[in-house]
């Protein structure tokens, strides 16, 4: 008799491991901190990082310094000079202004380069220079300068030139001529040091046309120096208009002198007066020069010049202008115990005589008062 056994099943059951308690949030936080730390600041981590920093921050800085520098700004009522371009025949003049106009214009451009423009713009000694037409006649003319809005200086830089005040000037054109065989004159207080003098005395001058107009009696003259020693000798010697202009040339510059200087006596004058000059209107009286009198004055001439002043009476004098005394805004009638210093003195001398050191400080000193009313 067979035993009755309970069935068996063939099919096997998957594993489940036994239930765990489900963290709480604490404890899950704390983990993925835990493990967001070890990745992070991980020595892999933090080298790459550091890296990155060496590249990216510079190169946001340069981006950002770019940016600024082409930001496009607006310069309002810029203030610089112009001058006419230089040309070999004429001189351009600017009416009331001379050789140099000072205009205002609107700048609109590039950060970096407007600051560029602007720099050069504000050389006193560069000004911007203008063109203007060859067929101009001799004379004054009203022209326009808006040429300058399209000036290489704008160009170059990629700055637009939005206004311009004023946009049209008066210009005077003035054409260079030429004198020849001008004669080459010496000064006379240097032909009285003299004894001979020989140079070749014909020269040419160019200047503006105006220049001799408004000095019909010009001359050229031989600018002599060094004749303190007596004898013979022969130098190189600088030629100079009487009346000194821009743009006046002589040809040539200098000539070849032989020349043969007086013997030359020296003396001591041992007092001379002093006396003031004032010019016309001037509402103030000097009322004390101290000293009156200044010793010792050492001067030198030819014998025959010296010999003048048995019967001549020297003295010296020098200016007061008005612009001399006040200019620190102080009224002379409000402090009249105020003394002002002499710094030049002129000399009334016979003809060739000289004093050696007209430049010493004699220490002369003035005081003023007002002077009454008509």
């Amino acid at each position: 008799m067979t035993e009755n056994s309970p069935p068996t099943s063939t099919t096997s059951l998957p594993y489940r491991p036994p239930m765990r308690p489900k963290p709480s949030f604490g404890r899950w936080l704390a983990t993925s901190f835990r493990s967001w730390s070890r990745n992070t600041f991980s020595r892999e981590s933090l080298l790459s990082s550091f890296y990155t920093f060496l590249w990216v921050v510079p190169l946001s800085v340069m981006i950002w310094f770019y940016a600024e520098r082409e930001e496009l700004v607006k310069l309002p009522s810029k203030e610089f000079n112009i001058e006419a371009r230089p040309e070999p025949t004429r001189v351009i003049t600017f009416a009331g202004q001379g050789e140099q106009y000072k205009i205002r214009a609107d700048l609109m451009g590039p950060h970096g380069k407007l600051e560029a423009v602007e720099q050069r713009l504000d050389s006193a000694s560069n000004p911007l220079q203008i063109a203007f037409g060859a067929g101009l006649e001799p004379g004054p003319h009203r022209v326009s300068i808006r040429s300058l809005m399209t000036d290489s200086l704008f160009r170059s830089n990629g700055v637009s030139v939005t206004k311009l005040m004023p946009e049209e000037l008066t210009i005077n054109v003035d054409p260079i001529v030429s004198r020849d065989q001008v004669e080459v004159r010496v000064r006379p207080e240097v032909a009285a040091r003299l004894e001979t003098i020989s140079f070749d005395r014909k020269v040419k001058v160019t200047a503006p046309q105006s220049y001799f107009a408004q000095n019909p009696n010009f001359a050229v003259y031989a600018d002599f120096q060094n004749l303190e020693k007596g004898g013979t000798a022969t130098e190189t010697v600088s030629l100079v208009p009487s009346v000194p202009a821009p743009h006046v040339t002589i040809e040539p510059s200098t000539v070849v002198a032989t020349f043969a200087v007086k013997e030359v006596t020296p003396t001591v004058i041992g007092s001379m007066p002093v006396y003031v000059t004032l010019s016309p209107g001037y509402r103030y009286s000097v009322v004390e020069i101290t000293p009156p009198s200044i010793p010792n004055v050492n001067v030198i001439g030819s014998k025959e010049a010296i010999d003048k002043l048995a019967t001549f009476k020297p003295y010296a004098w020098f200016d007061i202008l008005m612009t001399d005394v006040g200019k620190e805004g102080i009224d002379p009638a409000s402090q009249p115990d105020r003394t002002y210093n002499v710094t030049s003195l002129h000399f009334n001398l016979p003809e060739g005589v000289r004093v050696t050191n007209p430049d010493v400080d004699y220490h002369i000193t003035f005081k003023l008062k007002a002077r009454p009313a008509d």
